[in-house]
This record gives C-alpha cells, sequence and structure tokens, in this order.
C-alpha cells in the first residue's frame, strides 16, 4: 500500500511537472487602459488614485489614458488626436467615463473598483511572449522613432492579433485647470498609435524562440514636453481582446537574440506584370544581429529556373538596413510566376533565424494593350516630385510627363506607341517617395488603353511603381476590364478613401456601402455624364474601424470591393 501511494505521489508529481514545463514560460506586465476626460467630475476623483497605484507597483503595470470628448466637448488631449481615441472607444464599446480595461478582457469597469489584489492576480498569470521596447527621438527633435522586438516563449497561433506601439506623454501638467472637473495633471496620455489604430497585424503563427521586429515613427504633433515622451506597447487578440504582453519603453535598443542574423523585409524593382522575361529586383535588408554584418550571399531565382548568387560586402550595425539591387535575371514567362529570394549565408557562416530569411513576389504575364496608351494624374500637394514615362524593350523611353506644375490637377495625357509586337514598360515615380497619397494630398493615377481598361493604377506607391505590357500579337493576359472593375485605395484606410469605378454602361450609378452585418452605413448617387471612370474622394472618418463592403450599382451591373478601416 505504502508503494502505491509513492508509486501515486511520484506519477502526480512528474504530471505537474510536465505542466509546468509546458507552460508559458514569460512574467507578465500587466496593461490598464483607462478612458476619461477634463469635463468628467467623478474622473477627477479616480486619475489620482491610479496614478497612485501605478507609481507603487511599477514592475507590475503600466497605463495608457485615452481622454474623450464627452460628457462635454473641450478637452484639448481629445482635441489632438480625436479619431484615434474614438476607434479605440467602439474597440471596446466604451459609453461612459471614467471606465477602464484590465489586459483587454480581464477586468472592465469604473476604475474605482480597481485595486492591487486585481493586478496581482492578473500578473501572475504566465505571457506567452517577451517583448522589448526603445523609443528614441530624431536628431531634430521633431519625430519619435518606436522598434519593439517581439518573442515567442510558447505556441501562438495565426489569428486576429496585432502588435500596437502607443506614444504617450508621461506627465502634462497645465497651470489652471483645461476643463470642468479641476485636473491640472495628466498621466499617459494618448497621443499617437502607431502605425494606427489598428496597430500592426501579426500574421503568421509563432513557435517557441520565434520572434519580429516592428519599427514605426512619427512626426511630432500637438507635444507640450517632448522630454516627457515615451512609449507602450501591447500585443492584443482582437478576437476577445485578451492582451498578451505589454512592455514600456526605454531609449536603450531592444537586445538581439542571435549574432549573425539578417532579415530580408521587402522586394520591390518588380512589375507584377511581367513580358520581358527579366527582373532586376531590389531587396531591403535589416541587420537583425549582434554582430557588424559584413557580407551576405543571396540567391533568387523565378518559378523553377536554376538559382543565381550574388556576394554583397559592407558593414552595418545591427538594426541598420539598407538596399541591394540584384543583377538581372532572365525567365520564359508563364501566365504565373514566382521570384524568391534568400540569404543563403550571413558572414560566411548559416543564417542563426533562418525563418526571416527568405521572401517570394507573385507576378502574372503583362496585359495584351492596344497601341493608344492613356495616362491620367490627379496631383498631390507637391506635383512637382511626379514623374512617369513608358520605355520599349531596348529601354529607349517613347513616352514621359511631369513634373507638373499645379496640385490637385487632372492631367491627360496620351502615347501612341508602334502597332509591331513588343513589351513595354510604365513607370510611376513619385521623387518624395510617398506616392500621390495621402501625407501630401489625395492624388492618383491610371494607365489605361481601351475601353478604360488598367494597366496600372494607384495612390500609396512610395517612391515608384512599375507595370509591364504586351502591344501586337504578344501572348500576354487578355483585360477582364469588359465586366468593369472596382478598386479602393488605401486600403486599409484610416479617413479618406478614394473610389476607382470603370463602367460598362454609364448612365448613372449608385455607391453604397455595408458593414459586415449587411447594414447600409453610406449611400450616394455618382454623376456619371456617360463616362466610363469615376474618381469618387470618400471622407469616411466616421466609421468605426472593420471591415466593409463597397457596391457599385448601374444598369444591372453590380461591382463590390471589400476594404478595412483602421
Amino acid at each position: 500500500m505504502k508503494s502505491l501511494r509513492f508509486l501515486l505521489l511520484f506519477v502526480g508529481v512528474l504530471a505537474v511537472t510536465c505542466l509546468v514545463a509546458q507552460a508559458p514560460k514569460s512574467q507578465r506586465f500587466v496593461l490598464l487602459e483607462e478612458f476619461t476626460s477634463t469635463t468628467c467630475g467623478p474622473c477627477a476623483g479616480v486619475n489620482p488614485t491610479l496614478h497612485s497605484l501605478q507609481v507603487n507597483n511599477p514592475t507590475k503595470f503600466t497605463s495608457i489614458y485615452y481622454h474623450v470628448n464627452w460628457p462635454a466637448p473641450g478637452d484639448p488631449m481629445n482635441l489632438h488626436n480625436p479619431a484615434e481615441t474614438a476607434a479605440r472607444v467602439s474597440y471596446y464599446g466604451v459609453s461612459y467615463v471614467p471606465y477602464g480595461r484590465l489586459d483587454g478582457n480581464y477586468w472592465s469597469g469604473n476604475p474605482s473598483g480597481l485595486n492591487i489584489n486585481i493586478i496581482n492576480t492578473r500578473y501572475a498569470m504566465p505571457s506567452p511572449m517577451e517583448m522589448d521596447l526603445q523609443h528614441q527621438l530624431s536628431a531634430g527633435n521633431d519625430s519619435i522613432f518606436v522598434t519593439m522586438l517581439l518573442k515567442a516563449t510558447d505556441n501562438i497561433a495565426a489569428g486576429n492579433i496585432a502588435a500596437h506601439n502607443v506614444v504617450i506623454e508621461k506627465h502634462i501638467h497645465f497651470n489652471s485647470a483645461p476643463g470642468s472637473n479641476g485636473e491640472k495633471d495628466f498621466y499617459n496620455v494618448m497621443k499617437k498609435m502607431l502605425p494606427g489604430s489598428s496597430g500592426t497585424k501579426i500574421e503568421q503563427a509563432m513557435a517557441p524562440g520565434d520572434y519580429i521586429i516592428l519599427e514605426n515613427a512619427w512626426k511630432l504633433a500637438n507635444v507640450y514636453d517632448i522630454n516627457e515622451l515615451a512609449a507602450v506597447g501591447f500585443v492584443q487578440n482582437n478576437g476577445n481582446k485578451e492582451i498578451f504582453q505589454t512592455a514600456n519603453s526605454s531609449t536603450s535598443a531592444p537586445t538581439p537574440l542571435y549574432d549573425n542574423d539578417a532579415e530580408i523585409l521587402l522586394i520591390d524593382k518588380v512589375s507584377p506584370t511581367n513580358c520581358l522575361g527579366q527582373v532586376s529586383p531590389r531587396i531591403k535588408v535589416r541587420n537583425n544581429g549582434s554582430s557588424n554584418l559584413s557580407s551576405l550571399l543571396i540567391k533568387y531565382q523565378v518559378n523553377d529556373g536554376t538559382p543565381m548568387e550574388y556576394t554583397w560586402n559592407g558593414s552595418v550595425d545591427f538594426l541598420n538596413k539598407f538596399n541591394i539591387t540584384l543583377p538581372a535575371y532572365s525567365f520564359t514567362v508563364a501566365p504565373q510566376n514566382e521570384l524568391k529570394v534568400y540569404i543563403s549565408q550571413v558572414n560566411g557562416n548559416n543564417d542563426e533565424y533562418p525563418k526571416n530569411d527568405t521572401l517570394t513576389f507573385d507576378f502574372e504575364d503583362g496585359v495584351q494593350a492596344e497601341n493608344v496608351i492613356n495616362v491620367w494624374i490627379k496631383t498631390d500637394n507637391n506635383p512637382q516630385e511626379t514623374t512617369w514615362k513608358i520605355v520599349d524593350a531596348n529601354g529607349t523611353t517613347v513616352g514621359s510627363g511631369g513634373p507638373y506644375a499645379t496640385a490637385g490637377t487632372l492631367y491627360k495625357e496620351t502615347v501612341t506607341l508602334p502597332t509591331d509586337d513588343g513589351c513595354y514598360s510604365f513607370f510611376m515615380f513619385d521623387a518624395g517617395a510617398n506616392g500621390l497619397c495621402c501625407t501630401n494630398g489625395m492624388g492618383f493615377f491610371t494607365c489605361f488603353y481601351g475601353n478604360n481598361k488598367v494597366i496600372a493604377e494607384g495612390t500609396t506607391f512610395g517612391e515608384e511603381i512599375l507595370a509591364q505590357f504586351h502591344i501586337g500579337s504578344g501572348v500576354g493576359i487578355l483585360d477582364k476590364a469588359d465586366a468593369g472593375s472596382l478598386n479602393i485605395s488605401p486600403n486599409p484606410a484610416q479617413d479618406n478613401v478614394m473610389v476607382y469605378v470603370n463602367l460598362m454602361n454609364p448612365t448613372g450609378a449608385e455607391l453604397n456601402i455595408y458593414d459586415l452585418r449587411g447594414q447600409k452605413v453610406y449611400h450616394s448617387t455618382i454623376a456619371t455624364d456617360g463616362n466610363q471612370q469615376q474618381v469618387i474622394d470618400l471622407d469616411l472618418s466616421g466609421l468605426s474601424t472593420g471591415m466593409y463592403i463597397a457596391e457599385v450599382v448601374s444598369n444591372g451591373q453590380v461591382l463590390r470591393k471589400k476594404f478595412t478601416m483602421k
């Protein structure tokens, strides 16, 4: 009997040991999100108590204070960023102040009921990840840069998970109360959510040891004291609103996890349509390792072609980024193609974290176009930055335009190409590297032929966008625009969106926007005046964050497009 008791005890201890070994290993840091206002009487009594609780427990939790515009308008801190505060209010369904949320879904309600026992209980629950957060001001003190390093210590399933970097002002003091409740001191006030109120979606599942680095920047606006700026980072499951982990920022750089570790961040200078059978991709690389990055062996291929190798040499420190333009790679164009670029060696060694070494870029054969090409451009506030050109297969420019003189103006230009067989490339450039939207006005471009059949169009394209197309008897993909088209840009959007519509029967149309419950949240009539191509500038700042469906109805023709408000 004694042996049996010992055996059961041993099995129990072993089971507990296994459970502990499989449990998440990270210490949790708790987040309080507080909704308040200078016009809220009870807030004046609750907020100092919450601040004192945080001061006395700095290793257990931190806070972000969102200033709303009710019960009465006029809170100056709300006026500095009303949209992102409203997005967070909508996210939680906040209907009164003061109101608090602890780690998203762990505790909620009037913060007068929050105490250290509730915080301690949540603090004792391990987190599935670790977080390292840095903030630093630019040399001119006009921007703040925030860097987040996330490392999984338990399995994190792919899903609706987002990482948030929130710039805060740690202490704002007014000599005279700015609102009706008499408060003069405010703490951890939200100034900006980076890159926006929706954060950065974490697309991939993470296993223990996996990590990601996120970098964001904000050009300062409406800051009382730059010396009080910092950041709070957190990762949240949008499905159940649980916050997995939180961190306060410091001015120290995150600690690298490996010595030799490089990441390919981006592939560009590649057309989404290709008829030349040749690519010269540019990649952006970041040194994620503690060792100075001095050499890379890069391999790349299209489809199942033989990989090409390229050796880069230089000197790059931790977290610094640089571009590499790879030599031309020739291939046989298929209807659907894939370019794969990957890092083979770092500093003469295998990369110690190979999961971020590879990127792919999918592209199609060029469309079969006609020889009369139209280029329409609505300029942004910096028209002198905008240029474009069309080049033939030999690299000879056969049409071009810009820079332009007048902001907010629609320019229409036409290029007639030879009717002989050939492959052409269309390039759109922005010298300011921010496209035609949205920080410098709402511009756009479209390159099309025939009956408004689009070769390329867009608004937010950085410094350059290109597309290739066939003329003559090439074997390009036949354009599908005969069915009409509807596009939304930018997508995701924050306030304004541009709606691009090509209609086959432009005798009148209606534009509707629905939320995912099927409720119509916007309606307008489009005065087409017989024009097939329509561009509509919509202010949708009143919509909550989430997914929507845009619908255009014209003579029985129905076009629909999903888009996201962030």
